[in-house]
């Protein structure tokens, strides 16, 4: 299972993590294997195989008798260990769902990774004795899921497609939100200067008035000087 974590593309304790315990909100979540999501929820991953069960089927249905009652016998005994695999893989979906599914930290489903192709295979098209898929009830009842090598690694490819367009969304609002704080520093920029020149037309046509007095002051200055002069001469004579 590390092995097609690493040969994913997801980057490792940014994307998945391993034997990690990770505290949050005073809640603590423990985990084998786990797909961490950008929302800070963890996917847990167990990975289960039964390796001896298994093999000693295989083996079974390998021998080939032409007595009847050994073939009864076999078949009694194949059926038993299957009956056994399917018992022991439905104990290990409690034991995710009890460790897992109810923590907050968890994204509220788990996994189960089988590393055999053929086992994973049989578990999820066996029909149980009530004519339904195993897997869909054990599902059901627990919100455990179950994949195998090849399923693993579409999951792993297509939650690695999802990842990186949540950070190409996440790149483009953060762009959207620098062009956004421009535009508004460039119309506050437009606005001040509108203001600034507006004081300077008012400044201007205020210094306008200003002269404009002023001249009149010194005609009216003029005049009253010229007027004392006048009388003044007539004085004199």
């Amino acid at each position: 299972l590390e092995n097609l974590f690493k040969n994913s593309g997801l980057v490792y304790e940014k994307q998945w993590v391993k034997n990690l315990t990770i505290k949050k909100d005073g809640k603590s979540l423990t985990v084998e294997f786990a797909i961490k999501h950008p929302t800070g929820l963890y996917f847990p991953i167990d990975a289960h195989w039964p390796k001896t069960l298994y093999e000693k089927l295989l083996e079974l249905r390998k021998m080939e008798t032409a007595d009847e009652a050994e073939q009864q016998r076999l078949k009694k005994e194949k059926d038993k260990l299957f009956r056994d695999i399917m018992t022991d893989f439905a104990g290990k979906a409690t034991d995710v769902n009890e460790k897992y599914i109810d923590n907050p930290i968890s994204a509220g489903f788990a996994c189960i990774y089988v590393p055999s192709e053929s086992l994973y295979h049989e578990i999820t098209t066996h029909i149980n004795e009530k004519k339904v898929l195993w897997i869909s009830t054990v599902q059901e009842k627990t919100k455990v899921t179950f994949m195998g090598p090849s399923t693993f690694s579409a999951y792993c490819s297509a939650i690695l497609l999802g990842f990186n367009q949540i950070e190409g969304d996440q790149k483009a609002k953060m762009f959207v939100k620098h062009l956004e704080s421009l535009t508004n520093s460039i119309d506050q920029l437009n606005e001040e200067t509108l203001k600034h020149e507006n004081n300077l037309k008012k400044a201007y046509t205020d210094a306008q008035a200003v002269t404009s007095s002023a001249e009149k002051m010194q005609s009216n200055m003029q005049r009253i000087t010229e007027e004392l002069d006048n009388l003044k001469e007539k004085d004199e004579k």
